[in-house]
């Protein structure tokens, strides 16, 4: 079993910045149900890859749909784990095959969640604990926790 990557506020000041960056994204899914932190996430990527399409699902019904069909070819998908309503992240993850799991970063609050996430293969965790962090550094945050999972 490997070891979760969490990818904290924290690393911010301790993560080496580069500028070269990760190869183009063409398409990220967003499993979110908070708005506010899907359109922040959504304007880094949009601004460091002005031509990816970033598909955004505040429920798992619309994301299973999506990724079972014509979106499967995404480069990261980002995953939180409490969606609203008794919905969870845990739908989406169940249905994916092991290559797209490998492109999972889970954006949970929830250790719990995560945890299970791990179990079941993925390797990246962004924590949304970003108060009293800096607009710069949370968008170097966000672009490098995408360049660990797309390499």
């Amino acid at each position: 079993m490997h070891s979760l990557l969490f990818i904290s506020a924290e690393d911010l000041t301790t993560r080496s910045r580069t500028t070269t960056y990760i190869r183009h994204m063409k398409k990220v899914i967003f499993v979110e149900d908070n708005y506010d932190f899907s359109s922040f996430v959504s304007m880094v990527i949009q601004r460091k890859f002005p031509d990816c399409q970033i598909l955004t699902f505040p429920a798992s019904k619309e994301a299973i749909a999506a990724v079972t069909s014509l979106h499967a070819d995404f480069d990261v998908l980002l995953l939180d784990g409490h969606l609203g309503y008794a919905d969870t992240g845990m739908n989406v993850l169940d249905i994916l095959t092991p290559k797209q799991i490998e492109r999972v970063v889970v954006t949970s609050g929830s250790r719990e969640f995560a945890t299970k996430c791990e179990e079941r293969g993925t390797k990246f965790c962004m924590e949304k604990g970003f108060a009293g962090v800096l607009g710069t550094e949370l968008f170097e945050h966000i672009i490098d926790t995408l360049k660990e999972v797309t390499g």
